[in-house]
């Protein structure tokens, strides 16, 4: 099957199946970097966000990573979604925020290599903060049920969650279905 092929069937998936299907299909499609490779874009200064295709009820975001390169710790706006590392290795580690003290707790951390997936919580009282510990350069296939147009980040200097509205680095307005 090929590249263009293979990411549509995920698509046309994404507004007909049930989130068990999904992972099915993740799985079935064994995602490589030749799927993706007009949306790989690397940055020295940050790990880079490329829009892969855009819809009412979903978005797919290409992310690469450098050596080392790591998310904050953040949250999904309580929307559904999905990771698979299409190349790499990465550290996962997930928080709660408890209600009234609003302070973060560690609850886990997982290591996640190549073609594994993990699923981002809809609580949006959890968190997560992914990091790129290959020794060298990662990707990452981001699936999420609804668009992420805002979410929570943690502030380290303010030592607080903020609101940051989200961007691509990389985009081609052809992907927005």
């Amino acid at each position: 099957m090929d590249s263009r092929t293979k990411i549509n069937k995920l698509i046309d998936c994404v507004s007909t199946c049930e989130a068990e299907e999904y992972l099915s299909l993740l799985k079935e499609l064994n995602f490589s970097t030749a799927d993706f490779l007009e949306y790989i874009n690397f940055s020295q200064e940050k790990y880079t966000r490329s829009c892969v295709a855009k819809g009412d009820d979903f978005e797919l975001i290409l992310l690469c990573w450098e050596k080392g390169q790591k998310a904050p710790i953040h949250g999904h706006d309580g929307s559904e979604g999905w990771i698979y590392v299409v190349q790499g290795n990465f550290e996962e580690k997930r928080y709660i925020e408890n209600p009234k003290t609003k302070r973060l707790n560690q609850k886990f951390k997982v290591r996640i290599g190549e073609k594994e997936i993990c699923y981002t919580s809809t609580n949006k009282n959890e968190f997560h903060s992914i990091q790129n510990l290959n020794d060298g350069r990662s990707i990452s296939l981001h699936l999420y049920k609804c668009p992420i147009e805002k979410c929570k980040v943690f502030d380290e200097k303010a030592g607080e969650m903020i609101e940051r509205n989200l961007k691509y680095d990389f985009k081609n307005e052809a992907v927005f279905l």
